[in-house]
């Protein structure tokens, strides 16, 4: 994956069953795998028992909502119905010469796509309501937890690849109110106006990645060890590992 792919974003906050998706352009996506041992020290041996414990995978992604003009680029890499839609309204708002009209319905969208992913860092409360008239209170019982769902396409997998995951990270780093560049002035819930910014919002978003499927590893079955396979052939990145090279290369 290069920086500056344009492709598509799609989160779901599972204890809502909510969804949000925008078209983006990647800068940077790092991923990092880290075996955790315990160490235990003990007289006259020179190096420390190891003990294993876990493997914890984690992820960051750096990317911008992508400027309106460029919206049409995510069009053929990003396949996610949710998007249709935008991408249809912007191209007839352009066919018809109301560049301005696509550039904010646009800015609407982007804005409220942020709204939402803002939103998702929360959990799902049940109200419960106590006592009656004066006397009545009313508490919140969690439901659950933030934890969410991923899919970019070309980035972390192909278009059917998403990943559950624990949020950590999330900043937006660019597109806030500011004087000194291009905003467009909306009008929003109950007349107000609001700034959205002409070039596209920038965040940063990541977490710890959790296995639904059979935890990542090499097994054998317990009669033999004479095959040894990796529980998912296509982790990480959907494409089919080989631990001999000149398998690859007589191919």
């Amino acid at each position: 994956m290069s920086s500056g792919a344009y492709t598509g974003l799609k989160l779901t906050h599972i204890a809502s069953g909510k969804s949000v998706s925008a078209p983006i352009q990647v800068r940077n996506f790092m991923q990092d795998v880290t075996p955790s041992f315990s160490s235990t020290e003990v007289y006259a041996r020179m190096d420390p028992i190891f003990t294993y414990k876990n493997t914890v995978r984690t992820f960051q992604i750096s990317a911008d909502m992508v400027a309106a003009e460029r919206v049409s680029n995510c069009k053929d890499n990003d396949p996610n119905p949710d998007l249709k839609s935008l991408y249809e309204k912007m191209a007839a708002e352009e066919t018809a010469k109301n560049v301005t009209a696509a550039r904010e319905l646009y800015a609407k969208y982007q804005t409220q796509a942020l709204s939402s992913m803002y939103q998702f860092m929360y959990p799902l409360y049940q109200k419960e309501e106590h006592g009656t008239g004066a006397n009545k209170v009313t508490t919140h019982q969690l439901k659950g937890p933030p934890v969410l769902r991923i899919s970019i396409p070309n980035v972390m997998g192909d278009a059917n690849v998403s990943f559950l995951f624990v949020p950590q990270t999330f900043t937006v780093s660019t597109g806030l109110a500011d004087i000194g560049k291009n905003q467009i002035t909306l009008t929003g819930p109950g007349s107000l106006k609001y700034l959205a910014p002409q070039g596209g919002y920038g965040f940063t978003l990541g977490g710890t990645i959790l296995h639904e499927d059979d935890p990542p590893g090499f097994s054998y079955d317990s009669g033999s060890s004479d095959t040894i396979t990796f529980g998912q052939a296509n982790f990480p990145f959907g494409a089919l590992a080989s631990w001999d090279p000149k398998s690859i290369l007589n191919k």
